[in-house]
């Protein structure tokens, strides 16, 4: 397993999809070797990876991949290769010296994200870096044995263009908490984003300009909380009267087992989003767009809110946080959600028949 960090499931949705690929796969049998691209692994990271039983390599006081491809590619089963510019630095070597399958891992598809990115912005620079992902991704999984994509829209974009291509879904993993919430022990809402990557930060934007400014004027009391690691100029231009920044915290179970509503109000990107299937598993409702909701099997009034416009947005933020009917419905129909479709046993599943085949 390649990827470009070491997995934090206390960081990103997919730091906890990684650390239970590395579960999954020592629980079936086979030895899970890591190696983070960039060779860095902290004690949080280093612990968890021993905790699960990895062979590290790449990184100071292991070998380094060409090294221990000479000594053990021939017992190489497979060669997973998460996100496409890891993919694209590594995949000759591990051709030239490895056996077994090798599996493209998209994480989500980059050129959709850059894509939508650069005409929300009218860039014609990010238009054309969109046109060089999407290149370099299609010719990763033609030189693959197996892509993984984490979303059903994405898998449905690929077969039809690739037809011949051996293309899988292996989406996030979420195991359901529990079905405890009530309605009136809960207040406020909250995002969860990390204001470096781009879709959050246009998130963040409408968000606080836009879309507080209206829930604020008809209900005053609730609080809005901004979780995620946030520049300190930006916090202090965000913080404010029915504001609250909290930056990078160590746990979001404050604010699942409290808040009644998650919002993922994303103006671009690709993938599923890790923020929704955390909120849903643990039966906090969410208000969403439709570039947010997509790929997730979410229906408006089923089991989330989508709504696109700033007006649209609002509007279902007042309505949930006010219908206990409606938020009862959907938290309930969340748990299905994640049982059905990002579950554990899923999940697990779908690695093996990967490893099987």
């Amino acid at each position: 397993m390649l990827d470009a960090n070491a997995p934090d499931p206390t960081r990103d949705s997919g730091s906890v999809r990684m650390s239970r690929i590395l579960q999954f796969i020592g629980e079936l049998g086979w030895q899970p070797v890591f190696m983070p691209d960039n060779g860095i692994v902290n004690a949080k990271s280093r612990s968890l990876l021993d905790a699960l039983g990895v062979q590290l390599i790449g990184v100071p006081g292991h070998p380094k991949l060409d090294q221990w491809l000479r000594l053990h590619g021939h017992q190489l089963r497979a060669s997973i290769l998460s996100r496409h510019h890891v993919a694209t630095a590594h995949i000759t070597l591990i051709r030239d010296h490895g056996f077994g399958k090798v599996v493209f891992d998209t994480v989500d598809l980059h050129h959709i994200r850059e894509q939508r990115a650069a005409i929300l912005r009218h860039d014609p620079k990010l238009e054309r870096q969109a046109a060089r992902t999407r290149q370099n991704e299609i010719a990763l999984i033609r030189a693959s044995d197996a892509t993984l994509v984490v979303s059903q829209t994405e898998l449905e974009i690929l077969q039809a263009e690739l037809p011949s291509s051996d293309i899988r879904l292996l989406s996030n993993i979420h195991d359901v908490h529990g079905e405890t919430r009530s309605f009136h022990e809960t207040a406020d809402l909250y995002f969860v984003g990390g204001y470096s990557h781009h879709p959050n930060q246009e998130a963040l934007e409408w968000l606080v300009n836009e879309i507080h400014p209206r829930i604020k004027a008809q209900r005053p009391d609730i609080v809005l909380h901004l979780i995620g690691e946030i520049p300190d100029a930006v916090a202090a231009r965000y913080a404010g009267e029915g504001v609250v920044v909290h930056g990078h915290v160590v746990s979001l179970q404050p604010f699942l087992a409290r808040c009644r509503i998650s919002l993922a109000p994303l103006l671009s990107g690709a993938g599923v989003k890790g923020k929704i299937n955390e909120a849903m598993s643990y039966g906090v409702p969410v208000v969403a767009t439709p570039i947010a909701a997509e790929g997730m099997f979410l229906v408006d009034g089923q089991n989330a809110l989508i709504a696109a416009g700033t007006e649209e947005f609002s509007a279902a933020i007042l309505r949930l946080y006010s219908d206990e009917v409606l938020w009862s419905h959907i938290s309930d129909q969340g748990y299905h959600n994640i049982r059905d479709h990002f579950s554990s046993d899923a999940a697990r599943r779908n690695i093996e028949a990967l490893l099987r085949d």
